[in-house]
């Protein structure tokens, strides 16, 4: 049910230099920026995978509106279209931010697989 997608800012690196580990101040911009570049970070590729993911489900949506109602593949196509989101966000660990806790780093890719392989089943 998503329609837009925020970040908190771009530019926001406390004063300082994320290159300097030793960064006293939160650095919330998701890009590395000094006087003479810009690098996108972990975060960045995370917002950018997110757009896919939205996109890869308004896809599904849409080709379950035009899949004639006899496609054998249709009714489990809606299942994946509601079960998806939950798979993904509430997977065991999902919430635990720490890099070492252990969690379905693969859960997204997988769901994604599914989502591209009922696409075309519903063709």
């Amino acid at each position: 049910g998503a329609e837009s997608s925020f970040f908190w800012s771009f530019s926001d690196t406390g004063g300082g230099d994320l290159w300097n580990l030793k960064q006293s101040k939160p650095y919330y911009s998701p890009i590395f920026l000094t006087p003479d570049s810009v690098t996108p970070a972990k975060h960045m590729e995370a917002m950018r995978e997110s757009v896919e993911d939205y996109e890869y489900l308004k896809m599904l949506q849409d080709a379950i509106k035009k899949a004639k109602p006899s496609n054998p593949a249709l009714t489990a196509a809606k299942e994946l279209l509601q079960t998806a989101p939950s798979r993904v966000l509430d997977a065991a660990g999902a919430d635990n931010m720490s890099w070492t806790a252990p969690k379905n780093r693969w859960i997204a890719d997988e769901v994604r697989l599914e989502i591209l392989e009922t696409l075309m089943k519903l063709q």
